[in-house]
């Protein structure tokens, strides 16, 4: 499911940011689109797009308008064309084919986390629990500036977790997957592991099935002898 945000950060530091520094003005206003773009129709910083992406000319398909109409590279331009527009924006993953397309902003849990969200639902759920109504009501102590300040220290400096923790797992890019996968269950979300991504990506982290081997749907599944 879509994230469906109706925002998207962007850090001041982007400013100093070599990579982004080093594109031309035009691909700076793609790489905000396209996250904009990203946070309204992607999941966790992916979009994913499957089905005849291609005409028979090699042109982009219907199915990429959006991402054609974002990138502003023209609805005529051919699928090789969007790939290396897409190659030249830095911090994503992608991967282009006449019937997939995969998106993926490689830092977007670091940048666009958003711990307020959380705490805003948990303090209404903690509300309708107690049986409190919600009201608009004059603050008694307006915020001050120092206010903002703390509130912004404390999300770039959480507190260390006081209870056990465990290392957070690497996330797979959407290109370790099959996008071609027969049974619509191994594609959403996609989980059918492409063993040649894997070969030439030693030691990534993959979903594993319970004999230790990467996940695969029975269309790849590897035959038995």
């Amino acid at each position: 499911m879509a994230s469906q945000r109706p925002w998207m950060k962007l850090w001041t530091t982007a400013l100093r940011d070599p990579d982004l520094e080093a594109l031309t003005l035009e691909d700076w206003a793609r790489w905000c689109r396209l996250a904009l773009y990203t946070a309204a129709h992607g999941t966790d910083g992916v979009l994913l797009f499957k089905g005849h992406l291609s005409t028979p000319s090699a042109r982009v398909g219907t199915g990429l308008r959006g991402v054609v109409s974002v990138l502003r590279i023209g609805d005529k331009a051919k699928l090789e064309y969007l790939a290396e527009v897409l190659r030249r924006l830095p911090g994503l993953v992608v991967e282009v084919a006449p019937d997939r397309v995969a998106i993926e902003f490689t830092n977007w849990a670091k940048y666009q986390d958003d711990r307020s969200v959380f705490r805003t639902r948990a303090y209404r759920e903690r509300q309708r629990a107690d049986g409190v109504t919600s009201t608009v009501t004059r603050d008694a102590h307006p915020p001050s500036p120092g206010d903002a300040v703390e509130e912004r220290r404390r999300e770039e400096n959480p507190l260390p977790p006081t209870g056990p923790t465990t290392e957070p797992r690497p996330r797979t890019p959407a290109a370790a997957f099959h996008g071609d996968c027969p049974d619509p269950r191994w594609l959403d979300p996609p989980r059918c592991v492409d063993t040649a991504w894997l070969a030439a990506h030693p030691g990534a982290h993959v979903p594993l099935n319970g004999a230790g081997q990467p996940k695969q749907c029975p269309a790849h599944r590897p035959v038995a002898s």
